[in-house]
């Protein structure tokens, strides 16, 4: 149940019809309740209040009338905007960010007052009744015109109009390149600090001990997609009830083809339809990926912003410079960091679930195997790159971290030997050895490390 809410979830989230379809019931509630409350009012006392008395129902109807048509007009041309700018966004950024704009709360809040102000006064006008059509009616009937409704009507039309302004700006905000790297920076240091535990070493990261020693037997996927989300809760009482191990073949953003294992289960005996059912429904697949759980995806978008940047058609190394900060940025809050937990336990402390492990050094090499081959053909992003990975390593605390680091930055000097000019690549080779000297030289005092000559921004 967990998992399927999570995907609908994730799913409405993303979409772009579902807040305008929440905001437009929202404003049908509101009609029915404020015209009711004009309709209890039999002594007059809200048509006696002169700022709330809109005139005659003819002239009602009018302004009414003016509200719908502007505000359909401007809903399609919002709609129009909208779908310019998620076009240029797919051919200049990459299609994957499409999903980021479908889902901006600027864009939808903004759709939703338009055609929610559009059919509250499309409807008003219906209510708004102009009294008998012969004087034998007229003696029982007489116009009827909800000024409280009216009222709010002008609001919503008014709070359009202040929309409408922010949504210009909101457009080209948006989809400015530095503003959606910036997002997606932001976003990727939020998960990495929340995925990672609080000191190196902290948590129960090592697998190794609950290795798959005995014959498993493995759970299958019934359809293919991308894995967007796994219920531990659900899997921790599957392997509580065959009292054995689950060991997850994939982490979130795989992709699982059909009759693929999803896990495998280690226990003493065979594992039941019921227990095979439970854990197949622990996970969430989809056609595509999300970036809620996904560590990879939101590192994915960052290299293909770049990578698209450093093309021969675009020819823009600053964009891909920018990419990188957030990128070697968000990487360098995990310096004093351990691998994300890959074990979860019971009450009873006894491992009952084991997720593939993810560390500082996966998320770096998942990173710089894309960036690598493109971010070595140009002088600016090399020397930029090359200048990152050293302040990285010299934010790492750990030898191994700082000679994989170091290993990256030699391998990016491999890559850009046949294609950058010999003064650059001199350039690159002395920081390398500069950085070498440093790993070698790892009882430097911190005052020492402050000044190293590779700081002083050559």
């Amino acid at each position: 149940m967990l998992t399927r809410l999570y995907k609908i979830f994730n799913d409405l989230r993303a979409s772009y019809w579902f807040m305008p379809t929440i905001m437009v019931l929202a404003a049908l509630g509101i009609l029915a309740g404020l015209v009711w409350v004009d309709a209890q009012d039999p002594l007059g006392a809200i048509e006696g209040l002169e700022w709330l008395n809109w005139g005659t129902p003819e002239g009602v109807r009018t302004l009414l009338g003016a509200i719908a048509g502007s505000m359909i007009t401007v809903a399609g041309v919002t709609f129009s905007v909208t779908i310019v700018s998620v076009a240029h966004a797919s051919t200049q950024l990459g299609p994957r960010l499409l999903t980021n704009f479908m889902a901006d709360r600027g864009n939808q809040v903004t759709l939703g007052t338009f055609i929610a102000t559009f059919l509250y006064a499309l409807l008003l006008m219906r209510i708004v009744d102009g009294g008998a059509k012969t004087a034998e009616a007229a003696q029982v009937a007489a116009p009827f015109v909800p000024h409280l409704a009216v009222t709010f009507a002008i609001a919503m039309a008014i709070a359009s109009t202040f929309n409408l302004i922010y949504f210009l700006h909101h457009v080209p905000a948006s989809i400015h390149t530095s503003n959606v790297v910036a997002t997606l920076g932001r976003k990727l240091q939020r998960q990495v600090l929340s995925a990672f535990p609080e000191q190196l070493g902290a948590g129960d990261s090592d697998p190794a001990p609950y290795r798959i020693e005995r014959p498993a037997e493995a759970v299958n996927a019934h359809a293919a997609g991308y894995l967007q989300f796994v219920d531990l809760g659900a899997l921790q009482s599957a392997a509580t009830a065959v009292n054995g191990r689950i060991h997850l073949a994939h982490v979130a953003g795989d992709f699982v083809a059909e009759r693929e294992a999803l896990a495998w289960v280690v226990c003493d005996g065979s594992v039941s339809e019921d227990v095979a059912r439970r854990v197949r429904s622990s996970f969430a697949l989809s056609a595509r990926r999300t970036p809620a759980r996904d560590l990879a995806f939101i590192v994915d978008e960052l290299c293909e912003i770049a990578t698209r940047a450093l093309s021969p058609g675009i020819n823009d190394p600053y964009t891909a410079i920018g990419c990188i900060d957030w990128l070697l940025g968000a990487f360098g809050q995990l310096h004093d960091r351990g691998p994300a937990p890959c074990v979860r336990r019971d009450a009873d402390g006894v491992a009952r679930v084991v997720l593939p492990e993810m560390s500082f050094e996966t998320l770096v090499d998942h990173a710089m195997a894309q960036l690598r081959p493109y971010v070595a053909s140009d002088r600016n992003a090399a020397l930029h790159l090359q200048r990152r990975l050293g302040r990285l390593l010299l934010k790492c605390q750990s030898v191994p971290q700082r000679l994989f680091v170091l290993l990256h930055a030699q391998q990016l000097q491999a890559f850009a030997e046949p294609l950058l000019h010999a003064a650059d690549l001199a350039l690159i080779a002395q920081r390398n050895g500069e950085l070498e000297g440093f790993v070698q030289a790892v009882d430097l005092g911190p005052m020492q490390v402050l000044t190293h000559a590779w700081l002083a921004g050559r």
